[in-house]
């Protein structure tokens, strides 16, 4: 606990020194490397138990740049788990998905958006609402799968970064999913929702 406390004032301080800097602050760097690491830390907080810290970092983020959509999948799941009203749920999830997509970016948050989306429409029995989220999922894993440069160039990170998971591999298992509701509302029936 004491760890991430100091973590967090000296990474504090780092921005301070950097929104000092007015060459940084006129690209736009320091925000938008703060707004990161906020991410990077509710998810660290919420997965501790903390999510009121967690949510408040989200908002934060969200505040300082409006355009990464982690933050608001992010938030909405924490308010799942503090049983904020599915209303307010939704609509974190739908402003997510009216950030101005990127071809540059990774579309997993966006791909779990959807994912939530239409399950959410499935169990509401709103299968016009499911599909639509769940063929935006499809066409934006198709479009992910499709794309060699993009492909190529997240599996170049992975191996600098040494990460452990492989986001292909989870953009693919949402995909299984999606297209497993897809056949749910193909069929109307809702009873197992």
């Amino acid at each position: 606990m004491f760890r991430l406390k100091k973590i967090s004032r000296d990474k504090d301080t780092v921005f301070l020194k950097m929104e000092s800097d007015p060459e940084l602050v006129s690209l736009g760097t320091v925000k938008k490397e703060k707004a990161r690491w906020l991410i990077i830390r509710g998810d660290h907080l919420a997965n501790v138990g903390k999510t009121d810290d967690a949510i408040n970092d989200f908002k934060e983020a969200i505040e300082i740049d409006p355009d990464i959509v982690d933050a608001y999948l992010y938030l909405a799941m924490c308010c799942v788990m503090k049983k904020y009203d599915w209303d307010t749920v939704v609509a974190l999830l739908k402003e997510g998905l009216a950030v101005p997509y990127s071809k540059s970016e990774v579309p997993l948050p966006r791909i779990n958006i959807c994912f939530q989306l239409g399950q959410h429409y499935l169990i509401e029995k709103d299968g016009d609402n499911a599909k639509k989220y769940l063929d935006m999922g499809t066409k934006l894993i198709k479009d992910f799968n499709s794309d060699e440069k993009s492909i190529k160039e997240l599996r170049q990170i992975k191996k600098k970064m040494h990460m452990k998971t492989d986001i292909e591999e989870q953009i693919n298992a949402l995909g299984t999913q999606i297209f497993a509701m897809s056949k749910i509302v193909e069929k109307g029936d809702f009873s197992g929702w």
